[in-house]
């Protein structure tokens, strides 16, 4: 259901066009992305998380990413973007003192209809 352009994708009622202060997600593991993901909130990688996508991940308009201090976000030739033809406010990198959120690219990462790619 989370494949572009496919018949049963056509039949899902699009939740992450809007955003959802309630469905936030907050990564405080490691944890990777495989496969296709459509959010419909803001993400933040919280101080010792480590959040690795590799798919495609959709995010609603005027949702953000957040890296906190110690928080790393490793982007493996993944595309983020806004699936509704909207902006989504992009990627904050936080810090505190000397520590700061990280953010690693591989590959080729695209970052589509982001107000700010990283700030």
């Amino acid at each position: 259901m989370t494949a572009l352009n496919t018949k049963t994708r056509a039949f899902l009622q699009p939740n992450w066009c809007q955003l959802h202060e309630d469905r936030h997600i907050f990564i405080r593991d490691t944890i990777t992305w495989s496969g296709h993901r459509d959010l419909e909130g803001h993400l933040t990688i919280e101080p010792g998380g480590q959040l690795t996508i590799r798919c495609r991940v959709a995010l609603p308009a005027g949702a953000k990413i957040t890296v906190k201090p110690g928080g790393v976000l490793l982007l493996d030739n993944c595309r983020l973007y806004n699936d509704c033809g909207d902006q989504w406010l992009g990627i904050e990198i936080q810090s505190s003192g000397k520590v700061a959120g990280k953010v690693e690219a591989t590959g080729q990462p695209l970052i589509e209809h982001a107000l700010h790619a990283v700030q």
